[in-house]
């Protein structure tokens, strides 16, 4: 009896030569990898990368923010009181003797402590005693202590009332 030959043997060396065509075509279409025989480069003149033509000149700037006092006021704090612009509220609460508010300014505290006394002389406020860090203005009856400290950066306001 002979040997029978399937189309199923047949395809594994149909493969092979598919395989080898594949590969030899690659290998005559690369080019080679050897240098000239004199050592030189070719160089090619290129444009200027397109970049260099960008611009920020239509640019929109962001909008500036007014430096103001940022924050709610407890309802019990003097309208006739003067607030440090630029401020921020970062704390209020019960005090010793009535309330405290604390606030925080991005200025440096002499500053700070020369605007708001100016400030407060406008609003018809007199300092009666204390120091440079911590001060107790008067308006009629009623009574405020002005506490100012570096945080550097920045500066702490402290107000009670």
């Amino acid at each position: 009896m002979g040997t029978r030959f399937r189309a199923s043997d047949r395809l594994p060396t149909a493969v092979a030569r598919g395989v080898l065509g594949v590969v030899t075509t690659l290998l005559l279409a690369c080019p080679s990898n050897e240098s000239s025989d004199d050592g030189v480069i070719e160089t090619v003149e290129v444009e200027p990368a397109r970049t260099t033509l960008l611009t920020t000149i239509y640019d929109q700037a962001a909008p500036e923010r007014r430096e103001a006092f940022s924050g709610v006021l407890p309802s019990d704090f003097p309208a006739d009181l003067p607030l440090y612009d630029p401020s921020n509220l970062t704390d209020f609460g019960d005090a010793e003797e009535g309330r405290y508010v604390l606030l925080f300014s991005p200025d440096a505290s002499t500053l700070v402590r020369d605007r708001m006394e100016v400030e407060l002389a406008r609003s018809g406020w007199t300092r009666i005693e204390g120091d440079a860090a911590r001060g107790t203005y008067r308006r009629g009856s009623r009574a405020v202590v002005l506490g100012i400290r570096d945080a550097n950066p920045g500066t702490e306001i402290l107000v009670e009332y």
